[in-house]
């Protein structure tokens, strides 16, 4: 499944959709503190990038609670992403962490569709 946008553009010139994965890569933070996730995420982002942390976890994270993360993969599912790869926005220590809540994520997702 290919977004409306990427879909109609590929149309517009006589290009064929098949052979088009649509992905996005999302930095996540999973706390039930959205305040601490928020914090731990961006810090985490201008430490290791030195990047803008809360701009960065702004546009291309979610950081917070499970129900938070699942809302946003929904809203890429629903554009029309075919792949999600879920980055833990935390130092190594913490990523066993993270990606054990990933799943529960995943399940939901998978689990409306």
């Amino acid at each position: 499944r290919l977004g409306g946008q990427l879909r109609g553009l590929l149309a517009e010139r006589g290009r064929s959709v098949d052979g088009y994965t649509v992905g996005t890569f999302l930095f996540v933070h999973l706390d039930d503190d959205t305040a601490r996730a928020r914090k731990a995420a961006a810090h985490h982002m201008d430490e290791v990038y030195r990047l803008d942390g809360d701009a960065i976890v702004n546009r291309f994270g979610v950081a917070g609670p499970v129900d938070a993360c699942v809302e946003r993969v929904r809203r890429y599912v629903e554009a029309g992403a075919d792949h999600i790869v879920l980055y833990p926005l935390c130092p190594p220590a913490g990523w066993r962490h993270q990606v054990e809540r990933f799943g529960e994520v995943i399940a939901r997702v998978k689990g409306e569709r």
